[in-house]
């Protein structure tokens, strides 16, 4: 009754299917980075867990660079459990999309990753 798989959405279908989410839950080992930007976008609640591998640990890391890393969950019960109550509890929803929206400037407005690149094409590596 809560859950639903559907097919490849355009991009308008998804922004109207994340319209009318809760939470967004992050896939387990591999991360949909991409679609955690989209819910980012709409201060929608996240719940996260960071992989073993790279490939799961993207969503992890911008939570942790909004410095909401206490949200990441530390376990795979952790991460059931986070989206349990968070489902069920409207104001620890409204909290987490209140916190969201403080917060998720500081992934937008981070200049480091731009000064690297600059670095990069101005000093390349030689072969």
């Amino acid at each position: 009754d809560r859950v639903r798989f559907v097919r490849r959405l355009s991009p308008d279908e998804f922004e109207a299917l994340a319209g009318l989410c809760d939470v967004y839950l992050d896939s387990l080992e591999w991360s949909g980075e991409n679609t955690t930007f989209e819910c980012l976008a709409r201060d929608l609640p996240i719940v996260t867990h960071a992989g073993r591998f790279l490939r799961g640990r993207h969503t992890a890391a911008l939570m942790r660079m909004m410095g909401l890393g206490e949200r990441v969950a530390a376990t795979h019960d952790a991460y059931v459990a986070e989206a349990i109550r968070l489902g069920r509890d409207s104001t620890a929803r409204a909290a987490a999309a209140a916190e969201i929206a403080a917060r998720k400037a500081r992934l937008y407005a981070d200049r480091e990753p731009i000064a690297a690149l600059g670095a990069l094409l101005a000093n390349p590596p030689r072969p």
